[in-house]
């Protein structure tokens, strides 16, 4: 065998060698990559379990999200902010009270320290010259709170409406301050 010829076996011995290499890398990064599929494979096996598990809850919730997002859509609570007087007239009407009856005032923002709280709020005041009964402001206050699901009474003044001997008179006047309170959150 002459040096040219064992160069040349050298050469090829050399190449068999990166190819064995290069096969035995190879070889090690394709187990690896089916041993991270077959973990993802286990882990997702898993949620799938964990969600038929759960499903029944979670669709429960979705129906009760979905039903508060109707109220909200059909009371139109934005509009009692925007319109208060478009808003408010609804519900009192729905109750057969007179327009003349109650005059809606403007929106307010206030913080109570004392309760450490913010306060949105609109005051609707009861006229002196058309009262209401006890009931009608009742069923008022009531429609108010059924009709929003954010909207709440804060405050209700009454007093009785005409003479002040005449107790048999089942007329009121006063106010009633509707709104929203939010717990001031520190940062």
């Amino acid at each position: 065998m002459s040096n040219a010829d064992s160069q040349e076996a050298v050469g090829e011995l050399d190449l068999i060698k990166v190819y064995i290499w290069v096969m035995v890398a190879m070889s090690v990064v394709l187990g690896g990559v089916v041993w991270y599929t077959d973990s993802q494979v286990a882990e997702t096996r898993k949620h799938i379990a964990f969600a038929r598990k759960n499903l029944e809850p979670f669709a429960n919730s979705r129906e009760e999200i979905t039903r508060m997002l109707g109220v909200y859509t059909s009371n139109k609570e934005d509009e009692a902010r925007e319109q208060p007087l478009t808003w408010f007239s609804r519900v009192w009407t729905r109750k057969g009270i007179e327009r003349v009856s109650i005059r809606p005032g403007q929106w307010q923002e206030k913080f109570n320290t004392k309760g450490g709280f913010e306060e949105d709020y609109i005051e609707l005041k009861f006229d002196n010259r058309n009262p209401l009964t006890r009931r009608q402001i009742g069923e008022f206050c009531h429609e108010i709170e059924r009709e929003s699901a954010r909207l709440r009474i804060i405050q209700l003044k009454l007093r009785r409406a005409g003479r002040k001997d005449s107790y048999e008179d089942d007329t009121w006047s006063g106010s009633v301050t509707v709104g929203y309170r939010k717990a001031r959150i520190r940062e």
